[in-house]
C-alpha cells in the first residue's frame, strides 16, 4: 500500500522569490505605463518653439493684439512662448524697434537702440539662455526650452540689434562726415 504523501508546503525560499518576482513584474509595468503615459503626452502637447514673427500661432497674434502688447509702426521678427497652450502669455517677443518679456499680463521691454551688450549660452538642461543688457544696466533674461529654437531666436536679437545699431550711427556719421568736410574747407 502507499502512504499518502504530505501536503506540499513551499519554503520561505520559494516564497520570497515568488513574491520578489511579482514586485519586479509589477514594478515593469507601472514603468511602462508611466513612459506610455508621458509619452503621450508629449505628442499631444503644443509645440511653441521660438520662431519667426511670420510663424506665429494664431492664438498668440490675437492674445498680442488684444493685449496691445506692440506698437501699430512695430513689426514682429521673432516670438517665443513658453505655455503649453501657446496662448501669449507667457512669452518673449521680438519687434523690430525693441525686444519684450512678457509674463501674466506684465511687459518688460528695452528699445534695441538701448541696448549695451547680448551674452548668450547653450546648457543641455536649460536650453538657451539669454541675456540683454540695457545701457541703464537693466538685464532681461530670456530662457528657451532645449530644442525649441533657442538659436534662431538668438540670430534674430542679434540680427535687429545691429540693423538698430547701424540705423542710428549713420545719421550721426553723415553729420560728422559733412562736419569734417566743412572744416576742412574753412582751411
Amino acid at each position: 500500500m502507499q502512504t499518502p504523501s504530505a501536503p506540499y508546503k513551499p519554503s520561505s525560499k520559494s516564497i520570497l522569490l515568488c513574491s520578489c518576482l511579482a514586485a519586479a513584474a509589477i514594478a515593469i509595468l507601472l514603468t511602462c505605463a508611466l513612459c506610455a503615459g508621458v509619452g503621450l503626452l508629449f505628442a499631444l502637447w503644443p509645440y511653441c518653439p521660438a520662431q519667426p514673427g511670420y510663424e506665429m500661432p494664431q492664438t498668440a497674434r490675437d492674445y498680442v493684439a488684444e493685449h496691445q502688447l506692440i506698437e501699430p509702426n512695430e513689426t514682429i521678427l521673432a516670438y517665443y512662448d513658453a505655455t503649453p497652450t501657446c496662448n501669449g502669455t507667457q512669452s518673449v517677443i521680438l519687434t523690430n524697434t525693441r525686444i519684450i518679456d512678457h509674463l501674466q499680463g506684465i511687459s518688460t521691454s528695452i528699445a534695441l537702440t538701448d541696448i549695451a551688450d547680448i551674452q548668450h549660452r547653450e546648457e543641455t538642461i536649460i536650453g538657451t539662455t539669454i541675456l540683454v543688457v540695457a545701457d541703464s544696466g537693466e538685464v532681461m533674461s530670456i530662457d528657451i526650452a532645449p530644442d525649441y529654437g533657442g538659436q534662431i531666436f538668438y540670430t534674430a536679437l542679434l540680427q535687429a540689434w545691429r540693423s538698430a545699431a547701424q540705423q542710428t550711427q549713420q545719421p550721426n556719421s553723415m553729420s560728422l562726415y559733412t562736419m569734417l568736410l566743412t572744416i576742412r574747407a574753412a582751411h
